[in-house]
């Protein structure tokens, strides 16, 4: 969460625990919020039930960071399967009926959000306007994700909502992930983000967030339908 209607939240959480699929897993819900203190009480207040747990956080690296760190913290016990979310989907009805369509025990990787095709150049058909390309740090990100050079082109998703299985978040050692994690931290002058004003993704209102960085971790995780464990 950020700043959003909390009741809109639980509403959001009640229709993904409809969905017969989802709510056979018995699943525990974690509530971040970065919106600052006044909306942490509100959720906290407001009683989110169905959370296991509201987290107060530092509002670095939008929901990719978020997700970082749940999976660092989580690591040796994560469970079957992991949904990460934004409190609100933009594509509420997409979110939704692919889980309800698509998402079962056997399931892998599953991309909840726009499909589209990306390349390593940090393009992405969604966004021909941006010409510079949009993700930069694309390629290095699928290299290390991937284990391979990254090919010219991939099938890629955008909007942050996705399930991943814990085999499949296993695939990544924890080092791995504390290392992307720590790349939200570094100064607007770091080395790493040298010619980001190019790329029109680097306009943010948090002088030091590295908001291209965030953007292009989804990308660089190809989606599945249902894909073995």
């Amino acid at each position: 969460m950020y700043q959003e209607d909390i009741t809109e939240v639980k509403q959001y959480l009640q229709r993904l625990l409809s969905i017969p699929s989802v709510a056979a897993t018995r699943p525990r819900i974690f509530v971040y919020v970065k919106g600052g203190p006044p909306f942490v009480a509100q959720a906290r207040e407001a009683g989110i039930a169905l959370a296991h747990d509201v987290v107060e956080l530092p509002n670095i690296g939008r929901e990719q960071e978020t997700y970082l760190r749940h999976v660092i913290a989580h690591y040796d016990s994560l469970p079957q399967h992991v949904f990460f979310s934004q409190a609100l989907p933009n594509y509420e009805d997409l979110v939704l009926g692919r889980l309800q369509t698509l998402f079962g025990p056997r399931s892998g990787v599953l991309g909840l959000g726009l499909v589209a095709v990306c390349t390593c150049e940090g393009h992405s058909q969604i966004w021909p306007e941006y010409g510079a390309g949009g993700f930069i740090r694309l390629r290095e990100v699928w290299a290390l994700a991937q284990g391979t050079l990254c090919p010219h082109e991939f099938a890629c998703f955008h909007n942050g909502f996705l399930v991943a299985s814990r085999a499949r978040l296993h695939l990544q050692t924890k080092k791995l992930y504390e290392y992307l994690q720590s790349l939200f931290a570094i100064r607007a002058d770091h080395p790493l983000r040298a010619y980001e004003i190019l790329y029109k993704h680097a306009v943010s209102n948090i002088p030091d967030e590295w908001p291209t960085f965030g953007h292009c971790l989804d990308e660089a995780t190809p989606p599945a339908r249902v894909a073995p464990i």
